[in-house]
């Protein structure tokens, strides 16, 4: 009988684990477009604010369910040149077979601004771009291809700024996007985790 009970009880842990793994929501960081594509995964780009990658940012985003691509910018690489690198990398996801809706790019800084770049040249209104602190407030970014393109931006486009780093200006030169900016009140991963999570899942 003991042994019996012993052996229910083996089978329900097992059981238990099972389940909880299953429930895992965690997905992966990848440096650069991974090799083995899982078409109903959602895939985003995570764009550096610098010459180093956003490690910290693309794990956050990985806990939380998302396949995460760092993109790396190749030191003294012209900045429209670099927007490019990343539209290839969609584009090469979208022959993968990854739907447009399934893709997102996400940056900070400097690498917010790579991102609103990507979104005009891309021109892809189902596609989820995600920028944090990228803008000074009141005013366009003058990097060419966004002064000029700041018309052609597409997509979902949400803005996280803290005071001063409004993008406002540029959501509103851009009448084609489907945008909205939350200005940050909370420290650390919680606040703009949460803000683009719910952005590009609705939940």
């Amino acid at each position: 009988m003991c042994f019996r009970c012993c052996l229910a009880k083996l089978l329900l842990c097992a059981l238990l684990l099972a389940l909880a793994a299953c429930d895992d929501p965690a997905g992966q960081v990848h440096d650069g477009v991974p090799r083995q594509i899982d078409t109903a995964a959602t895939y985003v780009f995570v764009l550096p604010d610098g010459a180093e990658p956003d490690t910290a940012r693309a794990e956050a985003l990985a806990g939380v369910g998302f396949e995460a691509v760092l993109a790396r910018r190749k030191p003294g690489k012209a900045f429209d040149f670099a927007a490019v690198d990343v539209k290839e990398d969609l584009r090469l996801m979208l022959a993968r077979g990854v739907p447009l809706g399934n893709l997102a790019v996400l940056g900070a800084g400097a690498g917010g601004r790579l991102a609103l770049a990507v979104a005009a040249i891309m021109k892809a209104p189902e596609m989820h771009v995600v920028v944090l602190n990228a803008c000074a407030e009141g005013r366009i970014p003058d990097e060419p291809v966004l002064a000029e393109g700041v018309p052609l931006l597409r997509g979902h486009v949400l803005s996280l700024a803290a005071p001063g780093k409004s993008c406002q200006a540029v959501l509103d030169a851009a009448p084609g996007a489907d945008s909205w900016e939350v200005e940050l009140s909370g420290t650390g991963d919680s606040a703009w985790l949460a803000e683009t999570r719910r952005w590009i899942v609705g939940d």
